[in-house]
This record gives structure tokens, C-alpha cells and sequence, in this order.
């Protein structure tokens, strides 16, 4: 389920979807890592649409008050 207010705006992912597509670590059973980062800004809104990850970066850079990121870790069993 997603929940969205007035003001998000969501970006394409790797597959070319909005939303999260979920893992896709190499079928060779080798462990991906997943790193997310949420940023705190100090403006409620950034301009722009269909933007690479990169220029998002640096587009927020210069409004970035805090961060914080996990790493997650996924792997395909062997044999599937």
C-alpha cells in the first residue's frame, strides 16, 4: 500500500516505475547491498520531475539540514 499527501512527488526507479520495485540481487546467489537514505530538508519543496538520482542530489545538496541511511542485505537462494 502507498500513501501519498498533496506535496510528495515520487521519482522513476531503476526499472522506469514509480514506486519501489523491490530487490534484484544477481541470480549467482551473491549478497546485494541496499543502501536508503532519507534527507532532511530545510524547504518543503524541490523543482523538477523525471531527474536522475544524481541530479536530485544535487539539486537538495545546498538544502540538506540532516541525513541518515541503512544498509540493507538480500540475497536469491542458491539454485533458484
Amino acid at each position: 500500500m502507498s500513501v501519498r499527501r498533496a506535496h510528495d512527488e515520487v521519482a522513476h526507479n531503476d526499472y522506469g516505475l514509480v514506486g519501489y520495485g523491490g530487490p534484484c540481487p544477481p541470480p549467482d546467489g551473491q549478497v546485494h547491498h541496499y543502501v536508503f537514505t532519507v534527507y532532511a530538508l530545510s524547504v518543503a519543496h524541490i523543482a523538477g520531475t523525471h531527474i536522475t538520482i544524481g541530479k536530485l542530489i544535487a539539486e537538495i545538496s545546498p538544502d540538506v539540514v540532516g541525513a541518515t541511511s541503512t544498509i540493507g542485505k538480500f540475497r536469491l537462494p542458491l539454485g533458484s
